[in-house]
């Protein structure tokens, strides 16, 4: 049936639907799939891990700015779900990734504010970390040297006692800024 009428509903099975779709890389139909399993049955004690699903389909379909929805909506409605840290660890990551496109694109400004938000309060250090390391890196770009040690101090800060290539590169951006700062 999923074949032949990507129309059908369901029903109750949609979930089901939805993963199969999944599994075939269809994520677009997925996404109708868990859309309505969810519309008809949202209290359900499934609607967490369809909502899971459903934000990977957006991902998966590019729709970056309906996963963040859908996952801030998964924080709000299931704050005490056993899939809570999974969906944050989606969430910043995307947001992160988001931030690094528009790095790319050259909309600085737009993933200062979007790593600022990460750097101060995302629950994974790894996130907090490379977060900073990025925002010291636009701070370099603008020309803003004591906020660009700052961030990599931060950095450093994050991985006290530990080891890896970001703190390296940290480290070495921080003693070059220092350096410039002599030689002037």
């Amino acid at each position: 049936a999923l074949v032949y009428d990507r129309g059908i509903d369901f029903d109750g099975y949609n979930a089901i639907a939805g993963e199969i779709l999944m599994d075939r890389q269809d994520y677009a139909g997925a996404a109708r799939c868990f859309e309505r399993y969810l519309a008809s049955y949202p209290d359900s004690s499934g609607a967490a891990d369809v909502m899971l699903s459903l934000g990977t389909a957006y991902e998966e379909m590019g729709k970056t700015k309906e996963a963040v929805e859908n996952y801030r909506r998964f924080q709000e409605r299931y704050p005490m779900s056993r899939l809570k840290t999974t969906v944050t660890w989606k969430l910043e990551n995307l947001l992160f990734r988001t931030a690094e496109e528009s790095i790319e694109e050259g909309r600085l400004d737009e993933a200062k504010l979007a790593l600022e938000d990460l750097a101060a309060g995302a629950s994974a250090r790894q996130v907090r970390e490379k977060a900073n390391f990025l925002l010291g890196g636009i701070a370099e770009q603008t020309g803003d040297r004591e906020a660009a040690l700052r961030y990599y101090r931060e950095v450093v800060n994050l991985n006290l006692g530990e080891s890896g290539r970001l703190l390296e590169k940290a480290k070495e951006r921080i003693e070059e800024l220092e350096l410039a700062r002599k030689r002037e």
